[in-house]
């Protein structure tokens, strides 16, 4: 009996390798290496960047706390409050510049100067909008406080029979 000697062969042919794009070859490229020395070299500048933003945070919190420390030891309570209004202030000035300063790239990338202006001009329409919200709650919570211990006044009062003419209390 004559052996069979068939065989079957399969063929695939693809355009470029797994998750290449078609017509890219997997040989390797130098604008590659380029790209990612490029990104490598961003994320160093990222750490390098937020490390001394920490650390500047740390040493701000401590001579902050120190100089607090010393204001509460010596009783100095005005320029302690003096200080704590300053440090507000430029904390606001602070997060302004920045909601500005984001609303200004963001419109950037529009790459026109109008783009810009609107950017600039929604960023300090929302730090002005986040503020007024803030100053609303405030005042609203001392409301609330206010009402409440005016609430407390008049239970106590009553139980005193300090009110009502003495009917607050039925023992």
């Amino acid at each position: 009996m004559a052996e069979d000697k068939r065989s079957i062969v399969i063929e695939l042919r693809t355009t470029g390798s797994a998750g290449e794009p078609e017509g890219v070859s997997g040989e390797e490229n130098v604008s590659d290496n380029d790209e990612l020395a490029k990104k490598e070299k961003n994320a160093w500048l990222i750490l390098t960047a937020s490390g001394a933003t920490a650390a500047l945070s740390v040493i701000k919190k401590e001579v902050v706390y120190e100089v607090n420390r010393n204001l509460a030891l010596t009783e100095d309570y005005k320029n302690q409050v003096l200080l704590n209004n300053a440090q507000i202030a430029v904390n606001k000035a602070v997060s302004f510049g920045a909601a500005i300063a984001a609303g200004a790239i963001a419109g950037a990338k529009t790459g026109s100067p109008i783009g810009v202006a609107a950017g600039i001009i929604i960023g300090a329409g929302s730090w002005v909008g986040n503020e007024a919200t803030n100053i609303y709650q405030r005042f609203d919570q001392a409301g609330i406080g206010l009402t409440q211990s005016n609430l407390q006044a008049v239970y106590g009062m009553g139980r005193l029979g300090l009110i009502d003419g003495g009917r607050g209390t039925l023992n």
